[in-house]
């Protein structure tokens, strides 16, 4: 199952690298998957669980390839728009 959750970042991340628009991608979902996996990653360290720390590692780097994409594509960018 949780190779299907990494490859379902593929697209997304495609999507908004190809378009380099990220103006409807919701930055407060992806701060709270960061968050929510974050705490999974450091339950999964306390209990030496492996499998699920490579696991979360690999979707909390996804979360933040998408955040990073947000405010390079998004975030700022109708702010910067406004302001010309």
């Amino acid at each position: 199952g949780n190779i299907f959750l990494i490859i379902a970042y593929i697209p997304q991340i495609h999507k908004v690298l190809k378009s380099k628009k990220a103006e409807d991608i919701s930055m407060t979902m992806w701060l709270m998957y960061t968050i929510g996996e974050v705490l999974l990653l450091i339950y999964a360290v306390s209990t030496k669980d492996l499998i699920f720390i490579i696991f979360l590692s690999i979707f909390v780097l996804g979360d933040l390839i998408m955040i990073t994409l947000k405010i390079k594509y998004g975030l700022f960018k109708n702010n910067i728009m406004k302001s010309s």
